[in-house]
């Protein structure tokens, strides 16, 4: 028995050291689903709502180890919150066109990647929706929204067969929501991102 595990550890020694190495640059395409809600001001109790996201980027490594640049472009669908009061749902619920990047540690073998970065989202549409008692109203509030959203990015992906990625991000927002108010509200979003790497 002892010896079937000195083998085996041998063996996936060797099956990793011999393992083949990535080479950069390298396209990417991502898509997934998202949760997002409210921070800073009143918005204590605001509740996440559902999204979507699909985008690609450009995987180049740079001339100190282990790390890895990731320019990339991002649509994303639905951010926001929503509140309830009284069995009446009020919600909003944003579109944002993003460009983001993102520094990674490449840890080798292990194919995990920890990253940070920023997003710039441009707004596309906003509105709010009140939905109770069998009625939904639905108003664009664009004009009372900031055009351009910054959001600081952490994260990590996991790649498999050298291709396929997956990965949880965590984004936090850096500038104001409402436009021309004393109130601070920040975008809060959780990404669960699915991508294929091409060679």
């Amino acid at each position: 028995m002892k010896n079937t595990m000195i083998f085996l550890v041998l063996l996936l020694c060797i099956c990793t050291l011999t393992a083949t190495k990535t080479h950069y640059p390298r396209f990417a395409a991502q898509t997934g689903i998202s949760w997002s809600t409210f921070g800073k001001d009143s918005t204590d109790d605001t509740e996440y709502v559902m999204g979507y996201h699909i985008g690609g980027s450009y995987i180049s490594d740079i001339p100190v180890p282990y790390l890895l640049v990731e320019p990339g472009i991002r649509l994303t669908i639905n951010k926001g919150a929503s509140k309830d009061l009284n069995g009446v749902e009020f919600s909003t619920h944003l579109s944002y066109l993003n460009i983001l990047t993102k520094t990674k540690w490449d840890t080798g073998n292990l194919n995990i990647y920890p990253y940070i970065g920023l997003d710039m989202g441009i707004l596309l549409s906003a509105e709010n929706r009140i939905a109770g008692n069998g009625h939904k109203i639905v108003y664009d509030i664009k004009d009372d929204t900031s055009s351009i959203d910054f959001t600081f990015l952490y994260g990590l992906d996991y790649v498999i067969w050298n291709n396929i990625s997956m990965g949880c991000e965590i984004g936090v927002g850096l500038s104001n929501v409402a436009k021309d108010t004393d109130y601070k509200i920040i975008n809060r979003t959780i990404y669960i991102n699915i991508g294929y790497l091409f060679q």
